[in-house]
Formats: C-alpha cells, structure tokens, sequence
C-alpha cells in the first residue's frame, strides 16, 4: 500500500538526500553519476537526470533537476519524466532524522501507467524499502502534466492537463489534493490508510456540465509489482442541467458494478431505479431501469424548465444496452400500461430498439431506431376493440379524422414503416 502511494510524491522527496552533499557554487553536472546512484539507492528505483542539476543548502535544502526520468527505460513498466523538478526541505526536521517536504514543484510531467491484460498497473522494479511512512509533504504543486494510460497495443488515453496541488501528513495520508484535471475542478481528501489496505476517500469533481461526487473507500493492493486499484462507495453524478444519478459504484479498470441505483428526472419529476455495469476500457455496459408509475403531462412540463436534458446524452462514454420497464404511465388522462424499451443508447438516441406498450386494450409495438430526426422503423397496432382504442387515442392528442376512422373498423390488427 505505501509503495502504491508514494510512486510519485514520495519517491520524488527522497530526492533532497543529495542536497547534503556539497554547497551550491560547486557545478554539480560534473557528479550527475553520482547524484543519480544516490537518488536511486534512496528511491529504489532507476533513476536518470539529463539536464542541469542545482543545489543550495541554506536557508534550508532546496534542489532542483531538469530532465528527471524515474523508473525503467525499457517502458515495460509504469514511469514518470520531468521537466523540472523543484524541492525543498525542513531543516530542522533533517536535524532530527525526519523528511518533510515544505515546498516542491514538478514542472511538465508525465506519468506513463503501464497495464498487463488483465488490469493491473505494471509498477517500476524497486531495489529498495523507500521512504519512511512518516515522511511528511507541506505542499507540492503539479503543473502542465499529464496521466498516460497505456495497454497493450491499444492507443494510449491521456489525461491532461493536470495542475493541482497536494499535502499529506504522512506517506499512508491523510492526503489532500485540489486543483484542475481536464479543464474540471478536482477536490480529494483521504483518511489514513487502514489496516486491510483500505483508503477512506472523499471526491469532488465539478466540470462545466457534469458533476461527480464519492463518498466511500479506495483499495490499492500492491502484490508481485502490479498494482490492482478498485472502489467501493456512494456516488453521484450530474450530466445535465435536468439529470441527476446517486447510487452505489464498486469495481476496478475493467468493470464497475452500479447498485441501487436512482435516477432523477427534471428535479423528481420522474424516478427511475435500478442497477448497471460500465466496462470502462470499451465505454460499453448495459443498465437495468424500472419504474411504477410516470407522470409524463408533469414530467414535460418540468423538462420545459429545466434546459439540458440532451447533454446527459453527449456524456455517456459510449453505445449502452439499456432495459427499461415502466408499470403505468399516465398522459393526457389516459393510462398506459407496461411500457418495456429494448435497445442501444448512445449519444444520438437509441438504435436497435424494441418497444411496447398497452393502450385501452389496444397492444402498440415499434421497432427501429430513435434519434435527432424523429423514429424510423416499423410500428404494428393490435386492437381487439377498435372503437374503445379510439377513444385513448383521441385523448392522447391523435387527429379526430384519423380516430373515428380507426373507430370504424370492430377491431384492428396492421403494421406500417
């Protein structure tokens, strides 16, 4: 668990042990060697500086290397570059045998995180026990970086740029992170780390349309150099303006499991619960909803109120199987009974989907596909008693000519596209 948390942070301040070698007129280029062997014996791990190297001793510690590369160069294992890489020491923590970073800063990083097939982050060989857990960071500011997540042959997913700012009381936390992460606003504070390896972790990230919280405990079991995070905890989630989804999330890199789940529509006027799956690698996965009874008459005229339901769309991260079932739902006067859709749901509508719905005791079924330019497919009507079906539909707003037409007929059964 405490390599897991100090890769970055903690292995960056064990750094500063060069800082006792010498005073700062001294061109420390010509002992770059001997720099990068002492830096690597502390950090235990490879460690490279291809650019200059400055050192002054008072008023306390403060070194700073430019082109710092952490970890093996074979890149088949996770690793960091720097561009400049600023830090300063306590004194007198040094004087009692303890590290605390009071100031640092990593200019143009680059966090490369390389995974196996199954998941699992590729941690860089260690030669050595690290830091001690009660290494302390004041604050350490991270700016113009990146996150590169990298698997296999496929094509690198970056997240970037990364401006933020971190604090801990120690190796195993509490931590506190604030600052930007792609463009969104980042909020972190964690507990220390708990006997079984467990992080307690509060989240908060707000972006300019979504809004994402969790309450609830992360897990970074570190066996055999691979590293396996997952999550447990409370979360919601705001795509729009007119969205809102809480629940409970569990899972890793490869699947996340949604429980109890409940989605709200336009403020309450609709509530729909259920539970999912998400397989984040593909965006893909599939959501189970349900409910007893919508009022679609209230449930428009909020949605009237509340503009951006359609960005909740542009924010799934891709084509979902969705299966919702609705008891009865109530328009016009009229109630519709055991409405159940079939389909795909992505950000232009649902596609391949199959919907039915009773009607008086008339059964409509529809078929195809959903989207920007209205539905296209085939819709099919069964109407055992043609003029009481009618009169439903007259109701709900269908041409009076078109109803007495149908009316006619004692009892109807067709399809058209």
């Amino acid at each position: 668990m405490r390599e897991a948390l100090t890769f970055l942070a903690g292995l960056l301040v064990a750094a500063l042990l060069a800082a006792l070698l010498g005073p700062g007129f001294v061109d420390w280029r010509e002992y770059r060697n001997l720099f990068e062997q002492r830096i690597g014996a502390a950090l235990g791990l490879e460690t490279r500086i291809a650019g200059d190297i400055g050192l002054r001793l008072l008023p306390s510690p403060r070194l700073t290397l430019r082109g710092v590369k952490l970890g093996a160069a074979d890149g088949e294992s996770s690793a960091a570059t720097i561009e400049r890489l600023t830090v300063e020491l306590a004194l007198s923590a040094l004087a009692r045998g303890d590290f605390r970073l009071t100031e640092a800063e990593a200019d143009g990083m680059a966090l490369t995180l390389v995974t196996d097939p199954n998941g699992a982050v590729l941690m860089p060989p260690r030669h050595g026990t690290g830091l001690p857990a009660a290494t302390a960071i004041d604050n350490f500011a991270i700016r113009r970086s990146a996150i590169i997540w990298r698997e296999g042959d496929k094509p690198a997913q970056v997240l970037a740029p990364i401006s933020v700012d971190l604090a801990a009381a120690g190796l195993g936390g509490p931590w506190r992170v604030e600052g930007e992460v792609a463009g969104a606003s980042l909020r972190l504070a964690t507990g220390e780390a708990e006997a079984d390896g467990r992080l307690r972790a509060k989240i908060f990230v707000t972006g300019e349309q979504n809004q994402v919280s969790f309450d609830g405990a992360l897990a970074l079991p570190l066996a055999g150099g691979q590293l396996q995070p997952s999550l447990q905890g409370a979360f919601t989630l705001t795509p729009g303006g007119a969205l809102s989804l809480s629940g409970t999330v569990s899972g890793g890199h490869r699947q996340l499991d949604f429980s109890g789940l409940a989605v709200e529509i336009a403020g309450g006027a609709a509530r729909l619960e259920g539970e999912g799956r998400l397989l984040p690698a593909t965006g893909s996965g599939g959501f189970q909803l349900r409910a007893r009874r919508i009022d679609a008459d209230a449930l428009i005229e909020a949605l009237g109120q509340r503009p951006g339901f359609e960005r909740a769309l542009q924010a799934l991260p891709g084509a979902l199987d969705l299966t919702l079932d609705l008891d009865q739902i109530a328009w016009r006067g009229e109630d519709l009974s055991g409405f159940a859709l079939r389909g795909r749901l992505s950000e232009t509508g649902v596609s391949g989907g199959s919907a039915n719905v009773r009607i008086a005791n008339a059964t409509l079924e529809a078929t195809g596909d959903l989207g920007d330019n209205g539905f296209r497919g085939e819709l099919s009507l069964k109407a055992p008693d043609a003029r009481r079906a009618a009169l439903a539909l007259g109701r709900l707003g269908v041409e009076p000519a078109l109803a007495d037409s149908f009316a006619a007929f004692r009892e109807f059964e067709g399809a058209a596209t």
